[in-house]
């Protein structure tokens, strides 16, 4: 299989041929432009509700990643649920994704709202989390730099 392209992403009808699809994004290096030697292509689903079980959620990105396979003909790709999803997470899907797809505007509109003000809640915990870390890799002696909090 090839090299995934952003040219020939998926339309409005595949997406909408998931009823449990509420929206759709495309994130990460294909956004950003910060495609490495090997890009591949990442999507962040937001569901009507949060699959109730692991092995639900799961089934659900595997039945979604095989369908992209085929529509995209690469298999460089990777599917994330943002239902239940780590904030960090949600929040650059979000922030920095493309939407692709949207059925309900006001649950889109909702859960985006939730997770910013989330994050931005949160702040203050990840610059003590990250200050503490830093000086915790500095008093061993440990390479860090300014932007990470670490060697990288």
């Amino acid at each position: 299989m090839g090299h995934p392209t952003t040219n020939a992403l998926p339309r409005y009808e595949f997406w909408a041929s998931f009823p449990e699809i509420v929206a759709a994004w495309l994130f990460g290096s294909a956004v950003t432009g910060r495609r490495g030697p090997e890009p591949d292509l990442d999507f962040a689903i937001l569901l009507e509700r949060e699959p109730a079980s692991g092995s639900a959620r799961m089934n659900l990105v595997i039945q979604w990643q095989g369908r992209l396979v085929d529509e995209l003909r690469t298999d460089r790709l990777d599917v994330v649920i943002l239902n239940g999803a780590p904030l960090g997470l949600c929040h650059q899907a979000l922030r920095y994704g493309r939407l692709l797809y949207c059925r309900d505007h006001a649950v889109r509109v909702d859960f985006e709202t939730r997770t910013s003000s989330f994050y931005c809640d949160t702040e203050w915990l990840r610059e003590l989390f990250g200050a503490s870390l830093k000086r915790r890799l500095l008093e061993r002696g440990a390479p860090v730099s300014r932007r990470t909090g670490t060697d990288g």
